[in-house]
C-alpha cells in the first residue's frame, strides 16, 4: 500500500471512530437527563395525593400541575429531538469528511463540496422546522390547562360584575 493510501486509511478511521465516540458520549449524556427528567416525573406525581382533596383554588392547582406535565413531557420530547439532531450533524459531517479525502481531482471536489453544501442545508431547514413545530406544540400543550382555567375565571368575574 502506498504512504497516501495509508494516510486516507487512517484518516478515514479517524473520522468513523470521532463519530462513534461522539454517538456514545451523546447516548450517555442524553441518559442522564433522562433519569433527571424522569426524577422531576416522579417528583410531580407527589401531587397526585391531593387527588380527591378539595380546598380553596384546587381548579388553579389542577391546572397547574396539568400544565407542569406537558411541560415535562414537552422538554423531554425537545431534548430527544436535540439529541437526534446533534447526533445526525456529526454523522454527516464524518461522512462529508470521508467523502471529500475520497476525491482524487478538483472537479470532483467541487461536485462534491456542492452536493454537501445542499443536502446539508437540506437537513438543516428539515432539523429546524422539526424542532420549531415540537417548541410550538410544547408552549400549546403547556399553556392550554392555564389558558382555560384563567379564561373561565375571568369569565365568572365578568358575569359576576355584570349582574
Amino acid at each position: 500500500m502506498t504512504t497516501a493510501k495509508k494516510k486516507t486509511a487512517s484518516a478515514t478511521s479517524a473520522i468513523e471512530a470521532v463519530a462513534d465516540n461522539f454517538d456514545a458520549t451523546a447516548d450517555m449524556i442524553k441518559d442522564g437527563l433522562d433519569a433527571a427528567i424522569k426524577a422531576g416525573t416522579e417528583q410531580a406525581k407527589s401531587a397526585k395525593a391531593f387527588e380527591g382533596v378539595e380546598f380553596p383554588g384546587r381548579e388553579n392547582f389542577d391546572a397547574a400541575v396539568k400544565a407542569s406535565e406537558a411541560y415535562v413531557s414537552g422538554i423531554q420530547e425537545l431534548n430527544d429531538l436535540f439529541f437526534k439532531a446533534a447526533k445526525a450533524a456529526v454523522r454527516f459531517n464524518s461522512d462529508a469528511a470521508l467523502t471529500l479525502t475520497s476525491c482524487k481531482t478538483p472537479e470532483e471536489i467541487s461536485s462534491a463540496q456542492m452536493k454537501l453544501a445542499q443536502s446539508g442545508l437540506e437537513a438543516a431547514v428539515e432539523t429546524s422546522t422539526s424542532i420549531s413545530q415540537a417548541a410550538m406544540k410544547v408552549a400549546g400543550d403547556v399553556s392550554a390547562p392555564l389558558t382555560s382555567q384563567f379564561g373561565t375565571a375571568y369569565n365568572d368575574i365578568i358575569s359576576k360584575t355584570a349582574a
